[in-house]
C-alpha cells in the first residue's frame, strides 16, 4: 500500500506533529508512506518539500499571498482564516507518486489551492485538524452557524462589511467537493465528527473518528523532583501549567484562565508557562515561570512532568495535543467541557471538566486537582492509562491502515456510504457509534 500525506509542515504546530506521527506510525507498520510538505523540519528522508530553492521561495511567498485579499479589501477576519486561492504545486507532486491513497491534513497557508484537489485522482482521506474543511475561510467558527445553514447573504453576521470572503471560499469548496466522490473524512474527536456531519459541505459523507495518537515513549511520566531540579523550578510549589498565553487569541481562553486564578492567589500556586513572556506584561494573578519555546519533545515531556496540573481553557477546541501530551506524562488536566475535551478528560478520574464557560467551576477544578492529596496518584495514573488505551500512536496507525485497506477493497461502497461516526477499533471495521 502506498500512501501520500499532504500537510503544510512535518513539525512545529500540533496539527503538523499529528500528521507526522501518522506518517511515521504507518511506516513502522510497513506501509509505503511519503509526506509532502511546504516546510520540512525533520530529517526524515520520506518527507519531501518543494525540492528546489525556487520552489521553497515560492512556498514562503504563497503563505503571504494567500492572506493578501483580506488586506486589499479591508474585510473583517477572525482569529485565523485561510482563502486557499494560491498553491505550491503539491497536488501535481502527489499525483506523480502514484499513491493508492492520498491523505490530506492541514493544507492551508498557500500550500494548496482548493481547485487543485480535483487533480488528486485517488481515494482521499481528509483528517480534520480544525473546522476549515467544513466551513468558509474560518478555522473555527465561534457562534456562527453558517457551516450548518449555508453561507448566504441573509446569514452573514450583522456588521460585516466588504466582500464576503468566507462565502467565496465556501462556494468554491462546494463546487470542488461535488466533484470528489471518493472523499472520506476522519475527525480526531466526536465533536468535530458531528460538526462535519451537520455541515452543508460534508453532510452525507462518510465520517470516521480516529483519536489523535501520541508518542508514549517520549511523553511519559518522569520523576517530578528531577524535572523541577533540571528546569530550576521550586520543589515544593504547586505548579499550574498552561500553553498559549496570547490574550488576543480569544479562542484559547487565556482571559478565562487568568480570571479563574484570581481567587486562588492566596493559596501560593504558581504558573508554569510555555513560550516567552509577552512584550506587554500580562496581568498575572500568581507568580509565573516562563520556559521559553520548547520545540524538542524530550524537553516538553520534562516540562509536563514538572507540573501538578495542566489547564486548557480553550473556548473552542478539536482535541488539544497539549492535553494528550500532558496526560501521557501523568498530569491530570482541567478544561471547559467543549469540543473534543470530553473525549479524553473524565471528571474525577483523570482531571476535571468545567461547564462552558464557568470561571468559578474552572477555579474549583484546578483546586480539586492540586488539593487532591492522597488521591492525586490515582488521578495521575489514570491520566496516563487513558492515553495508553485510546491515544497511543501505534493504535492510531493501525486504525488508519485498516481504513485505507477497507477503502481500497470496496471503493464503490465509499461513494454510496452514508456518513457514520464510528471510532475505528483495532480491526478498523467496528466501533462505537457516536450519537
Amino acid at each position: 500500500m502506498r500512501v501520500a500525506h499532504l500537510a503544510y509542515a512535518d513539525g512545529g504546530g500540533g496539527a503538523f506533529k499529528a500528521a507526522y506521527r501518522i506518517h511515521r506510525g504507518l511506516g513502522r507498520l510497513g506501509v509505503d508512506s511519503t509526506m509532502l510538505v511546504a516546510r520540512r523540519l525533520s530529517g526524515d528522508p520520506r518527507v519531501r518539500d518543494c525540492g528546489s530553492a525556487a520552489g521553497r521561495l515560492w512556498a514562503q511567498l504563497a503563505t503571504h499571498l494567500d492572506v493578501l485579499p483580506w488586506h486589499l479589501f479591508n474585510t473583517a477576519r477572525g482569529d485565523f482564516a485561510s482563502l486557499a486561492w494560491v498553491g505550491s504545486g503539491v497536488a501535481r507532486r502527489a499525483q506523480a507518486l502514484a499513491p493508492d491513497i492520498i491523505q490530506l491534513h492541514w493544507i492551508c497557508a498557500g500550500m494548496l489551492r482548493l481547485e487543485s484537489l480535483l487533480r488528486l485522482q485517488r481515494p482521499l482521506v481528509w483528517r480534520l485538524a480544525d473546522m476549515w474543511p467544513l466551513a468558509g475561510a474560518e478555522h473555527y467558527v465561534g457562534a456562527d452557524t453558517r457551516y450548518r445553514d449555508g453561507y448566504r447573504r441573509d446569514t452573514r453576521p450583522a456588521g460585516e462589511r466588504g466582500p464576503d470572503l468566507n462565502r467565496w471560499v465556501w462556494q468554491r469548496k462546494r463546487r470542488v467537493y461535488a466533484r470528489l466522490p471518493n472523499l472520506t473524512v476522519v475527525a480526531p474527536s466526536r465533536w468535530l465528527a458531528r460538526c462535519a456531519a451537520e455541515s452543508v459541505l460534508l453532510r452525507g459523507r462518510r465520517v470516521e473518528v480516529i483519536p489523535t495518537g501520541q508518542d508514549l515513549e517520549t511523553f511519559r511520566p518522569l520523576p517530578k523532583a528531577t524535572a523541577r531540579e533540571i528546569l530550576g523550578l521550586p520543589a515544593e510549589s504547586k505548579l499550574v501549567m498552561a500553553g498559549s498565553m496570547e490574550l488576543n487569541e480569544r479562542r484559547k481562553g487565556v482571559a478565562h484562565l487568568l480570571r479563574a486564578l484570581e481567587p486562588l492567589a492566596a493559596r501560593g500556586y504558581r504558573l508554569l508557562l510555555l513560550g516567552d513572556p509577552p512584550t506587554q506584561p500580562l496581568p498575572l494573578p500568581v507568580p509565573a515561570h516562563w520556559l521559553g519555546r520548547l520545540n524538542d519533545d524530550v524537553a516538553l515531556a520534562l516540562a509536563y512532568s514538572a507540573a501538578d496540573v495542566f489547564v486548557a481553557p480553550s473556548l473552542e477546541e478539536n482535541l488539544a495535543n497539549t492535553v494528550i501530551e500532558a496526560m501521557a506524562c501523568g498530569v491530570p488536566c482541567v478544561a471547559f467541557s467543549v469540543g473534543g475535551m470530553p473525549d479524553i478528560i473524565a471528571s474525577g478520574r483523570n482531571g476535571y471538566l468545567a461547564a462552558p464557560f464557568a470561571i468559578d467551576q474552572l477555579a474549583s477544578a484546578i483546586v480539586a486537582v492540586l488539593e487532591a492529596g492522597a488521591d492525586y496518584p490515582r488521578l495521575s495514573a489514570e491520566a496516563r492509562a487513558t492515553v495508553e488505551r485510546e491515544f497511543a500512536a501505534p493504535l492510531q496507525a493501525r486504525r488508519y491502515a485498516a481504513l485505507y485497506q477497507e477503502l481500497l477493497e470496496a471503493p464503490a461502497a465509499v461513494t454510496e456510504s452514508k456518513h457514520s461516526h464510528r471510532i475505528l477499533g483495532e480491526s478498523g471495521r467496528g466501533g462505537d457509534l457516536v450519537e
